[in-house]
């Protein structure tokens, strides 16, 4: 019995020393806090909320639960210890947003609330399609530069102008080669084929220089239009070179790109 008594006593003692042991504590963090606070940054709660883009609410928690006992001030210096405690990334607020913040999410959904479709991203052609566009006006250009070109210099300096105008731009792609100068030079290789196309087909529609009689496409053109023969070949050889010209510069300029 008497063993019993001593044991009694002694968990009462104990547990009178264990409750006034944690007020203790606490004034002495309440002490410490004091002391460093003189070793301050001059970040406050409030700085610490606006880097993080989260209301006063959510700091106040963390506050709190880092620093119970403790009154909290949005405007007052925090130590260095307190900006750890208060600054830390916690896994579970990432996943579950705290009650009363205000959480700045991106605009994914349009006015009418529904979630926008996933953008999908067009494949790039196949670079063969481009080629094939920039290969058949200058093949089919090959025999009236030549025929110019030969009129102009001869026939082998025709041969060698009319190899250089029609592989140059082709070359220029596969090496890489993309600067204004590069591009105003293919642009000045296309104008003269396009020039030479515009000479050979007003030629080939009127016929100049081997009977003078313009085509039947001609001559149903001017009876279609109600106009004067030279004109409508004049326009119609203009047009047509253009069109070739026009596909032949856009996918130059598509495989540029690239």
């Amino acid at each position: 019995m008497r063993f019993v008594i001593i044991f009694k006593l002694f968990f009462e003692r104990l547990a009178s020393v264990k409750t006034f042991t944690i007020p203790l504590a606490q004034r002495k963090r309440k002490r410490k806090f004091r002391l460093t606070k003189r070793n301050t940054n001059g970040m406050t709660a409030k700085h610490i909320a606006e880097n993080e883009g989260r209301g006063i609410d959510a700091i106040r928690k963390r506050w709190n639960a880092s620093f119970p006992g403790i009154s909290f001030s949005a405007d007052a210096e925090l130590s260095p210890e307190m900006i750890t405690a208060l600054s830390k990334e916690k896994a579970a607020s990432a996943e579950k947003p705290e009650r009363g913040e205000k959480i700045v999410k991106p605009l994914l959904t349009p006015a009418g609330g529904k979630d926008r479709p996933p953008v999908k991203l067009k494949a790039a052609p196949p670079p063969w399609i481009l080629y094939g566009l920039m290969a058949a006006p200058a093949i089919a250009s090959i025999q009236n530069m030549h025929s110019v070109t030969g009129d102009l210099t001869g026939l082998y300096s025709g041969i060698m102008l009319t190899a250089i105008f029609s592989l140059a731009p082709f070359a220029f792609i596969v090496v890489g080669l993309r600067g204004w100068f590069v591009k105003s030079l293919t642009l000045l290789m296309i104008a003269y084929e396009c020039f030479c196309n515009v000479m050979r087909i007003y030629g080939g529609l009127t016929r100049f220089g081997i009977d003078g009689y313009p085509t039947r496409f001609l001559g149903l053109v001017t009876d279609f239009c109600d106009s004067g023969t030279y004109a409508t070949a004049r326009f119609l050889s203009v047009f047509m070179a253009l069109i070739a010209a026009g596909v032949f510069y856009a996918a130059y300029l598509q495989l540029n790109k690239k």
